[in-house]
């Protein structure tokens, strides 16, 4: 039985472990925290749950789950993630006798949307960029209102699949800052492979979002109509500046699927990183 209880979150994001979890190389969860930015926005309450830095069982995700809570999104690659995920997700039909939406989003439910739908835990399944789409889709249960006006999602009507129209590419420029307070940052932060001199290390992100190519080990074509959309050059160094300054960085991974497509571009924020004294190295 779900009860109503004071500061429990609206939303819970869940990120599974990837079967690629190396300790000291682990990224924050961008798929999900760039879910979670428009939501705070809007008023919601949110809570991200990182299995790769903390445990994640039945009794720990009760203590989250309440009458207040809208829905519990998942995002998942395809391979090992997929069944760490189908654990959380059993967890929270055990706890919600199903009465609480267990939404589904990310490479692999991107590329394969039918197919996922068809298990007993997923409830909507989000393809596609689930920025714009995911805040929608918590609107729509907050307002129980019907799914059909929202674009970019899969769901069932009776035995009936409802897939809607698809939805836009967002504007990278419009992308919010990383919600940082919802992780707990020094669990990212480390001495990693690729920059071994930096001991506070740390993936901040995207400066820029697709790439024209189709690499047929890569998830980004189908995901992004093979389409290069980029942050501005000035905002792009102030969230590299905002957030090596916050955290006390030395490196920074920058996440982009293609960082060089514009090479006049990627040259001035090397130079402005280098104009605003940032001394980090970069991957």
């Amino acid at each position: 039985m779900l009860v109503k209880t004071e500061n429990k979150p609206n939303v819970i994001l869940l990120y599974p472990k990837t079967g690629m979890d190396f300790g000291s190389t682990v990224a924050p969860p961008h798929a999900v925290l760039t879910l979670a930015a428009p939501l705070l926005k809007a008023g919601y309450s949110v809570r991200v749950l990182d299995q790769r830095t903390q445990e994640i069982n039945e009794e720990i995700l009760a203590g989250y789950l309440s009458s207040d809570t809208i829905c519990v999104g998942v995002s998942t690659m395809t391979g090992t993630q997929i069944c760490n995920a189908l654990v959380l997700t059993q967890y929270v039909r055990n706890l919600t006798n199903g009465k609480v939406p267990i939404v589904w989003g990310g490479c692999h439910p991107s590329v394969a949307p039918e197919q996922t739908l068809m298990h007993e835990n997923v409830d909507v399944v989000v393809y596609g960029e689930g920025d714009i789409t995911f805040l929608e889709l918590v609107t729509a249960f907050d307002n129980r209102q019907s799914l059909n006006s929202v674009q970019g999602i899969l769901y069932l009507d009776g035995e009936t699949v409802v897939r809607t129209e698809a939805r836009p590419l967002l504007n990278v420029e419009d992308l919010l800052p990383v919600p940082w307070e919802l992780i707990d940052v020094e669990k990212y932060i480390h001495r990693d492979m690729y920059l071994q001199e930096s001991s506070r290390a740390l993936d901040i992100g995207q400066t820029s979002r697709g790439c024209p190519f189709s690499c047929s080990f890569c998830s980004s074509a189908e995901l992004r109509d093979r389409k290069w959309r980029a942050m501005s050059v000035e905002k792009s160094l102030e969230m590299i500046t905002d957030t090596v300054k916050r955290f006390n960085l030395n490196g920074i991974w920058l996440r982009d699927d293609e960082f060089y497509i514009d090479r006049k571009r990627a040259t001035a924020i090397c130079e402005g990183m280098i104009e605003r004294n940032l001394n980090v190295n970069f991957y």
